[in-house]
């Protein structure tokens, strides 16, 4: 069932209709130079990190969540 969930949070993530960051992302990362975002994969311990350029969206990984997903 992990996998249909990313697959979801990748499809919205794909999606241009949807705004990134979203509202229940949050800062993993912020450098002077760029912000990496997590995103998480509901219903798993899972998040989605990802680096919003001015040309793309690249995915970074997907990675245990650091705090519990409620």
């Amino acid at each position: 069932m992990a996998e249909v969930a990313v697959r979801r949070v990748l499809r919205g993530l794909a999606d241009e209709r949807v705004p990134v960051p979203g509202r229940e992302d949050e800062q993993a990362l912020r450098t002077p130079f760029e912000t990496i975002w997590s995103r998480p994969v509901v219903g798993t311990n899972l998040v989605i990190t990802y680096l919003v350029t001015a040309q793309a969206l690249d995915i970074l990984g997907v990675r245990p969540a650091w705090k519990e997903i409620r």
